[in-house]
């Protein structure tokens, strides 16, 4: 077993307990103490990609991604003129009318032309893969950073509402499966979110 796979399935269980643990102290509290709920549900997935900030984050990435593909067309355009000038050198080189005492000067030739291509070649794999890293990383601050604001304002809600627990219907656990398996339509908080996030969208 991996150490990811050990803590998905020792993070699951321990949700696992958690809601246990709070239904248990539900059912220990007298009947009519609750006037709602305790326990909600959310889809977050369905928020993230529904608040305003997540479509100005893909406008952001998608003019780095423009930035990036233009780098890499320069630099394609320098590798094409180095590819072209090492066949001429090496066309040069294999000339029978080549005089002897010229085809040392020749052979040096050829292989500087061949450093300077394989060199500008890797420059431009390493830098395609720094930027797609880059990429990456950006994408994912994003979204932690959204998602941060999202449970802000998601637990704001839960306070005011008297909610102990809030669970992410979008959440898959270590199975494969989603965390919440049933839930009551009207504890279901989705909605109410999508409206503070945007107070003229219906319910």
């Amino acid at each position: 077993m991996t150490v990811k796979n050990r803590d998905v399935i020792y993070g699951g269980r321990t949700l696992l307990m958690f809601v246990l643990i709070c239904f248990a102290a539900l059912c220990a509290v007298p009947a009519g103490v609750y006037a709602a709920p305790a326990i909600a549900v959310i889809d977050m997935l369905r928020v993230v990609n529904s608040h305003p900030d997540m479509s100005l984050n893909r406008k952001m990435l998608e003019k780095q991604v423009a930035e990036f593909d233009a780098e890499q067309r320069g630099m394609q355009v320098k590798l094409d003129v180095l590819k072209k000038e090492l066949d001429v050198a090496m066309e040069e080189l294999q000339d029978p009318k080549l005089a002897e005492a010229d085809r040392g000067a020749k052979m040096k030739q050829a292989q500087n032309k061949m450093v300077a291509f394989k060199e500008c070649e890797q420059k431009k794999r390493e830098t395609a893969e720094l930027r797609q890293n880059q990429l990456s990383d950006e994408g994912t601050r994003m979204r932690q950073q959204l998602e941060i604001k999202i449970r802000c304002m998601v637990k704001d809600y839960a306070k005011k509402n008297d909610f102990i627990l809030v669970l992410d219907l979008s959440s898959i656990g270590g199975s494969g499966l989603g965390t919440v398996v049933y839930s009551v339509e009207t504890v279901d908080i989705t909605g109410k979110i999508l409206k503070i996030i945007d107070p003229s969208r219906a319910e």
